[in-house]
C-alpha cells in the first residue's frame, strides 16, 4: 500500500503549494544567503508531457512565489519548501539548477518488490535587469521540469497508475515566466 504522505510528496504542485508534510518554513529575504534578488510571482504553462494529461498532478498551467538570492556564481531559489542551490553566468543574467527527491513509497513484502521512485527538478532561465547589479533583476524567463522515475529493482506500477502517467520514466515542462513583487 502507498503511504499517503509520500505519495502526496511526489506531485508535482508540493513545492508551490507547500503542503505541511513536505514543507519547511520559507525563508525570509534576510535568512537567504548572498544578495537577495527579491520575490517573484511566477507563471508557469505546460509546453510537454511524456507523461501523460494531467499525470502527478500536472495542471496545464499554475502560478507560484519564489524567492532568489545570489552568492558571486551561485543562485538560490527558494520555493517555500526548500532552498535549491543552482548557478548564475558570469554574465549574471544566465541560471540554472536541478534536485532530486527520493521517496520510498512502498516497503518490499517477501517476493513483491518495494517502490522508490524519484523526481529531478531542473530548472534554466534568464534573470532580467534594469542593470548589470544584480539587486536589480526585475524579472526572469526559462523553463522548469519535472521528471519522474523509479530506483533500480522497484515496482511502481500501481503508483504510476494511480497518479495518471502512462509510463515512468517520464518528463513534464513548463515554460516559465516571472514578475518581481518585492
Amino acid at each position: 500500500m502507498v503511504h499517503p504522505t509520500r505519495w502526496l510528496c511526489l506531485g508535482l504542485l508540493l513545492p508551490a503549494l507547500g503542503l505541511p508534510a513536505c514543507q519547511q518554513k520559507m525563508l525570509d529575504d534576510d535568512g537567504l544567503p548572498g544578495t537577495s534578488l527579491g520575490t517573484y510571482q511566477v507563471h508557469a504553462t505546460l509546453t510537454q508531457s511524456t507523461c501523460g494529461p494531467g499525470a502527478f498532478g500536472s495542471p496545464d498551467t499554475w502560478d507560484f512565489e519564489v524567492k532568489l538570492a545570489v552568492d558571486g556564481s551561485v543562485l538560490y531559489w527558494n520555493n517555500g519548501s526548500e532552498l535549491v542551490e543552482g548557478s548564475v553566468g558570469s554574465d549574471g543574467a544566465a541560471f540554472s539548477f536541478s534536485d532530486q527527491l527520493t521517496i520510498p513509497v512502498s516497503d518490499a513484502k517477501g517476493a513483491q518488490p518495494g517502490c522508490v521512485m524519484f523526481r529531478k527538478d531542473a530548472a534554466s532561465g534568464t534573470l532580467n535587469s534594469k542593470s548589470d547589479t544584480p539587486a536589480e533583476v526585475t524579472a526572469f524567463t526559462g523553463a522548469l521540469s519535472y521528471g519522474y522515475g523509479q530506483q533500480d529493482g522497484s515496482d511502481c506500477s500501481t503508483v504510476v497508475q494511480q497518479a495518471g502517467a502512462a509510463t515512468i520514466p517520464c518528463t513534464i515542462s513548463y515554460g516559465l515566466t516571472a514578475t518581481r513583487t518585492q
